[in-house]
């Protein structure tokens, strides 16, 4: 009879097999680990990326120059001292004004310097713009002026000018006796003439612009404008001096030249 080939294993055997079975086990168990980790990690990162983007723009409105409170907004920004700026977002100031329309028949209801946001609470509904920005016996004038002599188109709402008059007089002689008086000097623009404004003679279509000056000033520069001719001149925006002297005559400035000619 031949011998049997089905010889159960031995327990050593079983034993190997047992083991073997085990660390298969083990080992697809830690890949599973490691992949969850993996993915866990992934996941994280994206919600970190996901709870701080890079930062992005909004449009706001930013003062370019000083407005000062009762200011009309319309006139501002015509003269270019309101524009649509682009910030980060995460710098717009609570309750942002966000487009220049917004401004429209608004006054500034406080002082808005120059580089700050407009926001709601500047905005005023009070159309009355000129009488807030006047203080104790300053007026407001509006004057007709020409092209050259009120600088039409150069002159800006909010800047800052000196103001001559001029006058053709006869003395009794019967000659011509000019004369030019400062009549004041840093006055604020409150509404200004445009390059499109015809700056003519003719009081009736002429340019005109306003300006703040005291009581008794606005009265000589309405005099001015009727019986002689007003100058309106450009101050520097910063560090102005005042080195003009008071009048000038015919006589003064013959004499001034000849002292400059040596």
């Amino acid at each position: 009879m031949s011998a049997s080939t089905g010889a159960p294993p031995t327990q050593a055997a079983r034993a190997r097999a047992f083991v073997a079975r085990h660390r298969t086990q083990i080992g697809a168990g830690a890949a599973a680990l490691v992949a969850v980790v993996l993915l866990v990690v992934a996941l994280s990162s994206s919600g970190k990326d996901q709870a701080a983007p890079a930062p992005s723009e909004s449009a706001v409105v930013v003062a370019t120059r000083l407005v000062p409170r009762g200011s009309t907004l319309d006139g501002r920004v015509e003269a270019g001292s309101l524009r649509v700026r682009h910030v980060a977002s995460d710098r717009v100031a609570s309750g942002a004004v966000t487009s220049l329309a917004a401004l429209h028949g608004k006054v500034a209801a406080a002082d808005i310097r120059p580089g700050a946001q407009v926001t709601a609470a500047d905005l005023s509904s009070d159309v009355d713009g000129l009488p807030s920005q006047l203080k104790g016996a300053h007026r407001a004038v509006t004057v007709p002026i020409d092209r050259a002599h009120g600088m039409v188109g150069d002159v800006s709402v909010g800047d800052r000018v000196d103001v001559y008059a001029s006058f053709q007089l006869t003395g009794a002689d019967g000659r011509p006796h000019p004369v030019l008086k400062t009549l004041a000097r840093d006055v604020e623009v409150l509404r200004a003439p445009t390059a499109a404004d015809s700056g003519g003679d003719d009081p009736k279509t002429a340019a005109q612009v306003t300006l703040d000056l005291g009581s008794n000033t606005a009265a000589q520069a309405a005099f001015t404008a009727d019986y002689g001719k007003l100058w309106i001149v450009a101050r520097p925006a910063v560090g102005a001096a005042s080195p003009a002297p008071r009048s000038v005559t015919l006589s003064s400035l013959l004499g001034a030249l000849a002292k400059g000619n040596g």
